[in-house]
């Protein structure tokens, strides 16, 4: 399963462990771009689109939001459109989306959380939302908005379950095709709210 991996500082951190990690479990980690001080925005101008028509991954992972200053909800709403209309047309079959982590520092913490509850209310469904917020309420460097790196490492388990519980479930739909047996409906409403957990 070929996978690409867009992000900001803090995956200077966590993309590298997924890379040691993640090839053992069955993935090819085709794009790897952990950017510190990038946005959304800055990725698409450096050729989003094109990188992911080049790779051609079946799973994208944004972790991204954090250097967020569009704070306005028409214009930040164009950006997370775009960046979801490229991985579309490379057809990638399941995004990802980890939003920004919660920090100690009160302007950071207000660009952060109007992020994170802009996300959570206006990504698509079939766009898995992973909230750092929900783990990243320790473990702080001193700026109060980077993360020691065992926190960083609590946050790479996180999102590596998310890719494997992804990966399970896709094999287990394939297995069925192949096997020429068919799955329930109910029984695949279970693995998809099981997988949404």
């Amino acid at each position: 399963m070929k996978i690409a991996l867009f992000g900001d500082s803090h995956t200077e951190y966590v993309f590298p462990m997924l890379q040691e990690s993640l090839p053992s479990e069955g993935f090819d980690i085709v794009v790897s771009k952990p950017k510190r001080g990038w946005s959304t925005k800055s990725h698409i101008k450096d050729g989003l689109s094109e990188i992911l028509e080049e790779s051609k991954p079946d799973v994208v992972v944004f972790s991204l939001g954090g250097n967020n200053h569009v704070l306005n909800p028409s214009k930040y709403s164009k950006i997370i459109t775009d960046a979801l209309a490229a991985a579309k047309k490379a057809k990638v079959k399941k995004i990802f989306w980890v939003g920004p982590a919660l920090a100690l520092e009160e302007k950071t913490e207000h660009r952060h959380k109007w992020t994170t509850d802009f996300l959570k209310k206006c990504l698509p469904k079939e766009v898995t939302f992973i909230d750092s917020r929900d783990f990243t309420a320790e473990g702080h460097a001193r700026d109060g908005v980077h993360f020691h790196r065992s926190q960083y490492k609590i946050w790479t388990s996180i999102v590596k379950d998310y890719l494997l519980k992804y990966k399970k479930m896709r094999s287990i739909i394939l297995y069925a095709s192949i096997g020429g047996f068919v799955i329930s409906i109910p029984l695949l409403i279970l693995l998809f709210k099981k997988f949404k957990k």
